[in-house]
Parts: structure tokens; sequence; C-alpha cells
């Protein structure tokens, strides 16, 4: 990701409540994540679900679902990569 204190100052002020920090995170992190999100989606049943839609798809589901207890941005970048599993997964069904 890019500046790493950067983007600790604005998990923590997302998990302080402020959701511009978790849009300005978003945004920060992006390029990083569509990379993950390439990793993660490899093989032939998931040719269909394109990087930028896992994503997507990711960051709406830990949005909803995260209860923004987040350590750092090994741990960040581990529930995004969860996210995205059970995004491909729910895609398969």
């Amino acid at each position: 990701m890019t500046d790493p204190a950067e983007i600790t100052i604005l998990l923590r002020q997302w998990q302080s409540g402020d959701d511009s920090a978790g849009r300005d995170l978003w945004h920060l992190a992006y390029t990083t994540l569509r990379q993950l999100a390439r990793g993660v989606a490899t093989g032939p049943e998931r040719a269909d679900l394109e990087s930028a839609h896992l994503v997507d798809a990711a960051w709406e589901k830990l949005c909803k679902g995260v209860d923004k207890t987040i350590v750092d941005r090994s741990h960040f970048k581990g529930l995004v990569a969860r996210a995205m599993r059970q995004v491909i997964i729910e895609h398969a069904r």
C-alpha cells in the first residue's frame, strides 16, 4: 500500500467512526487491493469475476460486517482478502 503511516492514521480515524476516513482509505488502498484481488481470483472458475468488481464487492462486505477493530495494515489486508474469498464463494454458488 502507499504510505504506511497515512494508512494507519486513516484506519484509526475510521475505527473512531469517521466515515470519510474510510472513503479516503478506500481510495488510497484501491490499487493495492486490485493487485490482491488478482492474486485471490485465479483459476478458471473465477475468470468471469473481474478484480475491480471483486474489490468493490469485498469492500462493501467489509464495511457492512466489520466491527472496525482493525489492528494494523496487515490485519486490514487480511480482512479484505477474506471478504474477497467470501465474494468468490458466493459468486460460485
